[in-house]
Parts: C-alpha cells; sequence; structure tokens
C-alpha cells in the first residue's frame, strides 16, 4: 500500500489581526492566525457561532517585497505607511459542534473556516498578500543565516519581524524557530 501525499488546496500564512464577526445581532472579535485564498484560521472566539455562513470583516495588509528594497529602505518603513484593504466575506465553520459536543465547543481556541461569499477581487487581495508573505518569510530565513555579517543586518531582521506581525524584541533564536514553524506550515496540513 502506497502512502498518499497530502498538501494544501491553497497556501496559507500568518495573518495576526483582530477579526469582527455578526451572531445573534451583536457583533464580537477574535483574532485571526493565518489565512489562505480558500478560508481562514480563527482563534480566541468569544463564543462559538450558532449560524453557518458567518459574516467576517478584517483589515488585510499591502506588504511589499522585503527582497526588492535596500536596508535602508527597510529599515525606515513603519506598518502605517501599508495599504490596508477592509475585507467582508462570509465562512463557513469546517468544525460544526452539535448538542452532544458542546462541552468540547467551550473549549475551542481555533475554528477553521472556508470562504464561502468571497469575490474574486477579495481572493486574488488574500493570494497576493499570501504570496508576498511567502516570500518575506524566506527573505526573513535568509537574513538569520546571514546575521553575524553586520550590525545592519541584526537590525533589519528585527524590522522585517515587526513588520510581518512577529516580535521584534523576541530572542533571535526562538523568533527564528517562529519564523521557520510558519515556513513549514505554509503548505503543510
Amino acid at each position: 500500500m502506497t502512502s498518499k501525499s497530502f498538501r494544501r488546496a491553497h497556501l496559507r500564512a500568518p495573518l495576526m489581526t483582530s477579526i469582527l464577526y455578526v451572531d445573534d445581532d451583536y457583533v464580537h472579535r477574535c483574532r485571526s492566525l493565518n489565512i489562505s485564498k480558500g478560508g481562514i484560521l480563527l482563534g480566541e472566539l468569544p463564543h462559538i457561532p450558532e449560524i453557518n455562513a458567518l459574516p467576517i470583516m478584517f483589515a488585510l495588509p499591502e506588504i511589499p517585497l522585503f527582497s526588492k528594497l535596500l536596508h535602508h529602505e527597510i529599515l525606515a518603513l513603519n506598518e502605517d505607511q501599508f495599504h490596508v484593504d477592509i475585507v467582508r466575506v462570509k465562512a463557513r465553520m469546517v468544525r460544526q459542534f452539535d448538542k452532544k459536543q458542546r462541552l468540547d465547543a467551550i473549549f475551542t481556541k481555533n475554528i477553521g473556516c472556508e470562504f464561502v461569499k468571497a469575490s474574486e477581487q477579495t481572493k486574488d487581495k488574500i493570494e497576493l498578500y499570501v504570496q508576498r508573505m511567502a516570500k518575506n518569510t524566506v527573505f526573513l530565513l535568509s537574513l538569520f543565516e546571514n546575521k553575524a555579517k553586520s550590525e545592519t543586518n541584526l537590525k533589519v531582521i528585527r524590522r522585517v519581524s515587526r513588520l510581518l506581525g512577529y516580535d521584534e524584541e523576541e530572542k533571535l533564536s526562538l523568533l527564528r524557530l517562529k519564523v521557520l514553524h510558519d515556513y513549514q506550515s505554509l503548505e503543510s496540513l
């Protein structure tokens, strides 16, 4: 019997931002953990929604390709300079909870959702974000490989890390592990 190789249908990338969603005429806030053209992983939900197609809204930044910039240009960048698209879509929870599993739902931290009503323009923006994050993650990992070459390189590592949503004050070894984990999970199950 041969083992099958399973791959995601779409690349995914980290997206650490607030998500607003509507359920029972209330607006709730949670966090996103990662995103792909096909869906989003939500975390820190205050409660599990009851509806099938959840209206969600979030900010999607247009991050530049850092490999195309000089080090002094990267050091001059700030997150506030990025153009941000406000994305409004409907998402369906991949995992539903029935009454027997209600207790399990209380302890659920992350819920994967697939987009059910997303325009092609929205999907294209998400795909561009994911592609740029993938390239920027590879760029950041290459900076880690060359970190001992100069003090400027260490500053660039810290700045790129912050611009990609990581804690720039983290110890370099731990920061590298987090970036490497995100790189490895771009396509994995």
